[in-house]
């Protein structure tokens, strides 16, 4: 069954700070429907023949606000083969069908654009699916690939001092960026919880034209996520969710251009998910930083 999602969201906040750090992937509030944007295990995770749209908008009314638009697709990769079976009345056996799938894909377009900064490119994920006996959970593993574009645009800067030398290093470059993700995921009919870690190659890519930024490489991202359904029925479908995303940042002592240590610094976002007859949801969720976030969106079957 081919399932075609579209996603509309907008996040509110009372401040935007800018700081370089390690952190390049934006945290999406759309793993509901996405989450091998965040773990590979979760590609076809429901095992239905998905396309996604997103359209994401934070800081709405601010100049430079962070935009993403992002085009997906999943599905579980599913072999038809038949078995033995006795017949209903004892007069021999018969073979009948039995679709079975282990293996789920999905790939992605994305454009994510904040600040300064914009970043262009795909992702592909292969997952794993193993059936734990007749308990009903399934434990998947999976692995993606990503190639994107970085650009620093600092035309789009305001600079107050003209003098300073770390703004004037800024270089207006496009560079491409391979990387790669790994996950883990367990699942049944009725939560789900995965570990992933991201960005795993550090390729570098330069910033300026002297310093450690030279040849910078963006700190790791390990995710902790998960989801569980309080309340379900035909009609209504309540969903909370937690997702716990850690990333090793290296900052910036602008006076010598020189990088210092990695250390790690965590962001926790709760949501809850509200599915009216599986066609139209709302939800929202809240960020440790502060940050309010709102979506809604249909599904066509």
């Amino acid at each position: 069954m081919r399932h075609f999602y579209a996603i509309i969201a907008v996040m509110l906040t009372g401040s935007i700070p800018f700081t370089l750090r390690g952190q390049l992937i934006p945290l999406h509030s759309q793993y509901f429907f996405n989450g091998y944007m965040i773990n590979p295990a979760m590609a076809g995770f429901d095992g239905t023949e998905t396309f996604n749209v997103v359209v994401r908008q934070q800081w709405v009314g601010y100049e430079g606000n962070p935009k993403t638009y992002w085009l997906g697709y999943q599905n579980r990769i599913l072999k038809r083969r038949f078995r033995l079976k006795e017949k209903l009345f004892g007069e021999g056996k018969k073979y009948v069908p039995k679709t079975t799938g282990r293996v789920g894909g999905g790939f992605n377009l994305f454009n994510d654009t904040y600040g300064i900064l914009r970043r262009t490119g795909g992702q592909a994920a292969y997952s794993y699916n193993i059936v734990l006996g007749l308990s009903g959970y399934h434990l998947s593993f999976g692995l993606s690939a990503s190639l994107y574009t970085l650009r620093i645009d600092p035309e789009k800067m305001k600079i107050i001092d003209k003098q300073d030398p770390f703004l004037n290093e800024l270089k207006n470059e496009r560079t491409v960026v391979p990387d790669f993700a790994a996950g883990v995921t367990l699942r049944n009919n009725h939560f789900y919880a995965g570990l992933s870690a991201g960005q795993l190659t550090q390729s570098s890519f330069k910033i300026f034209n002297s310093g450690d930024y030279r040849h910078y490489k963006p700190g790791r991202t390990y995710s902790l996520l998960g989801g569980w359904h309080v309340y379900e029925t035909a009609d209504l479908d309540v969903m909370p969710s937690m997702l716990l995303k850690t990333t090793e940042y290296r900052y910036l002592d602008t006076a010598t251009l020189k990088t210092g240590k990695f250390t790690l610094r965590a962001q926790i976002e709760t949501g809850i998910r509200v599915t009216i007859r599986d066609k139209f949801w709302i939800g929202g969720a809240y960020r440790s930083n502060n940050d309010i976030v709102g979506y809604t969106g249909f599904r066509y079957n």
